[in-house]
């Protein structure tokens, strides 16, 4: 049945916005590292192992790049103003080196809708060697929690180039600590972490006013971690209950607690637990540290600033972090 045909004054309409097709750009193929950085298992066969160590580690991802929120001060410090992506800053400077950082992505792009996220591009070359047979992609986007798998698998490459270091495949295993024991020690201390003080850092920040909030409609992200707080009105009022106040009592003497606790666990070690290098628990520890110690609520600085060790040992690691890191 032959169509019915388009009237004249649409087709010189339409004539005026021609469709022009563009051919699919060449993309490089990726990296032997992109074969098996999905998932939390990295470099689980003997083959992938095989691929890495024909290939230079420069090659296998060059410049990564951490989105992070935007720091408060960019001209006086990169780290970030949102502590999730200070710990992710701290541990990718401490444990991998040199890293670039960009705040130009919103958190509302972010995967899950959450910063940090780690851009991993394509490699720039491959020395004049034959590439790897792998997918054709142009680079991945990494979620936080897939960071750590990362890293851990630049360090085991790393590890592996290096033939004079015998016991690359123990500290992968350790991720740093000292011992089977410290390793598990650190849990419980992230967790002390993420639960006392983070609560006191939230609790107590700066939010902003009614009216801003009405203009610039900011889009609700759901607390990770919920706060003790009660209604604004009781059941007496006979206003309906809204808002909440945050009970700050407990939860600043829980916070100071933790601090005490932590300044006990350093004492006049270099890192967290004793350890030899800087671990993930260092990394943390750090990032609520920097936080504590710029706080605007008085309280919170206080808490971290009573802490001599803390204090040094914050901004020894600061200008470290800070030395590997780059925009």
């Amino acid at each position: 049945m032959p169509g019915i045909p388009m009237p004249g004054f649409l087709q010189r309409f339409y004539s005026l916005f021609p469709l022009h097709v563009y051919e699919d750009p060449q993309r490089p193929p990726t990296d032997a590292f992109s074969q098996f950085v999905e998932g939390t298992n990295v470099r689980d066969t003997e083959k992938n192992w095989d691929i890495l160590q024909e290939y230079p580690s420069n090659d296998i991802s060059p410049s990564p790049i951490l989105f992070i929120c935007k720091p408060t001060d960019p001209s006086h410090t990169l780290l970030s103003s949102d502590v999730e992506c200070v710990k992710w800053q701290a541990y990718l400077a401490l444990r991998v080196g040199d890293i670039r950082v960009n705040w130009d992505l919103a958190p509302e792009g972010a995967i899950g809708d959450r910063l940090p996220n780690l851009y991993l591009p394509p490699p720039r070359k491959l020395d004049g060697k034959k590439q790897p047979s792998a997918p054709k992609i142009g680079g991945e986007l990494l979620e936080r929690h897939r960071i750590s798998s990362w890293i851990n698998g630049e360090l085991g490459q790393r590890g592996q180039k290096e033939r004079s270091r015998t016991n690359w495949e123990e500290d992968r295993i350790l991720e740093g600590y000292k011992d089977e024991a410290a390793r598990d020690e650190s849990k419980a201390w992230t967790t002390l972490l993420e639960t006392d003080i983070d609560a006191a850092i939230r609790a107590s920040a700066t939010k902003p006013s009614f009216l801003s909030q009405v203009a610039s409609f900011p889009p609700h992200t759901p607390s990770e971690r919920p706060l003790l707080a009660k209604p604004y009105t009781g059941i007496s009022s006979i206003i309906s209950p809204f808002g909440s106040i945050t009970i700050m009592r407990p939860i600043i003497e829980r916070y100071r607690d933790a601090m005490e606790a932590l300044s006990t666990c350093l004492g006049t070690s270099s890192w967290f637990l004793d350890s030899s290098q800087p671990t993930l628990l260092d990394s943390v520890a750090f990032a609520y540290i920097f936080a504590a110690l710029r706080h605007p609520y008085p309280e919170v600085r206080e808490g971290a600033n009573r802490w001599v060790n803390l204090v040094a040992w914050e901004k020894r690691v600061r200008n470290n972090i800070e030395a590997n890191m780059h925009k």
